[in-house]
């Protein structure tokens, strides 16, 4: 009884005070707080649909997936086709690593004046890091990849790539797809 008692009294407080809020006078609104609201209107029209983070999405997507074959041609400096080829997944930057290109070391030294030590104290360098080949310093700029046969591929010059099949209006010297080479002209 208590408990059915006491929603029947909360009950009637929560309709006394919605009641008593709905006969209450409206607090005037500011001219600040309708800029605010009309800007916020303004604002929300305005949006606009992202095609960068579609694109970056979408690639991350494409690459994600277990495989995918690329169509690449290599250009000459003159931008015609030097090859025609198909690789697993993409080309990748030479630029590229997996692990940082610099390291900080941090050599430790003893402080002195005048002959008497003032403790320890140490330099931090910035070097660069050794490149996951185990070796030091930069190469000249290319891109690697591998074909659908195994093949390891480097270019160091222009390259054209698609996930799907393209044409050349120019028939490309040496033309691979899928390890079956055709040499243009033969």
């Amino acid at each position: 009884m208590k408990k059915n008692t006491m929603l029947a009294i909360g009950a009637a407080l929560l309709s006394v005070l919605i009641s008593a809020d709905e006969c209450s006078p409206q607090q005037p609104v500011t001219a600040v707080e309708q800029q605010r609201a009309a800007a916020q209107k303004q604002a929300a029209s305005e949006q606009t649909y992202c095609y960068e983070c579609k694109n970056i999405l979408g690639r991350r997507i494409l690459f994600g997936k277990p495989g995918v074959i690329g169509y690449v041609a290599l250009l000459n400096q003159a931008g015609q086709p030097v090859m025609y080829v198909t690789v697993n997944g993409k080309c990748s930057s030479a630029k590229k690593r997996l692990t940082p290109v610099q390291e900080v070391t941090e050599l430790p030294y003893r402080r002195q004046t005048n002959g008497a030590s003032q403790g320890d104290s140490s330099n931090t360098y910035v070097t660069d890091a050794q490149g996951e080949d185990g070796v030091y310093g930069t190469s000249e700029d290319y891109i690697y990849c591998f074909g659908t046969d195994g093949r390891y591929i480097q270019w160091s010059g222009q390259y054209l790539y698609s996930d799907k099949p393209f044409d050349l209006t120019i028939k490309p010297l040496i033309i691979d797809v899928g390890g079956k080479t055709k040499v243009s002209g033969q």
